[in-house]
């Protein structure tokens, strides 16, 4: 189908050792450093996918799972999880969508090459929507680990869109 496209071939990924200079006052690299990599990631993968010019909407969750020390070897994932396209309602059916949006997630590895070990450290979602086109890919994920990944955030954000017309109407 050229409407779509399956998750795993939206992944983009990178690697860096943290440096000093991006350590907090407990010795650890700073979350801010982090979330700055891991949004360069996903802007840089939501803007591969979509081929048009996009805008940055919202943070949609983060979390912090381990610390990062530095000299640690940390690879960045980055995959495409849904997207939703112009004038779809919102997950939680509110309201319409006035621009095709991308939602992004990053996993951050810290990786031991000389123990052959690698564990998750952080969790970063976005959301950026496409403001030039019409249309994106639909993505479908291609294995049950993946469908989890994406009803996991479907969830979340449909919690988090529940939640703040909850408090608007207050």
């Amino acid at each position: 189908d050229k409407n779509s496209i399956l998750m795993y071939k939206t992944a983009l990924s990178n690697a860096l050792t943290c440096q000093p200079q991006a350590q907090n006052i407990h010795g650890r690299i700073f979350g801010g450093f982090l979330m700055r990599r891991a949004f360069e990631l996903a802007h840089a993968t939501a803007q591969l996918f979509s081929g048009g010019e996009i805008i940055f909407l919202e943070v949609d969750d983060v979390t912090f799972k381990r610390p990062v020390n530095i000299g640690d070897l940390l690879q960045l994932e980055s995959v495409v999880l849904y997207t939703q396209q112009k004038n779809e309602r919102s997950l939680a059916g509110i309201e319409q969508r006035p621009y095709p949006e991308i939602h992004v997630e990053v996993v951050a590895y810290v990786t031991d090459p000389s123990k052959l070990t690698s564990h998750v450290s952080n969790t970063f979602n976005f959301t950026f929507a496409v403001m030039n086109k019409e249309k994106v890919l639909a993505v479908y994920p291609g294995t049950e680990l993946e469908a989890e990944r994406v009803v996991r955030m479907m969830l979340t954000d449909k919690e988090q869109e529940e939640h703040d017309l909850a408090t608007l109407s207050s």
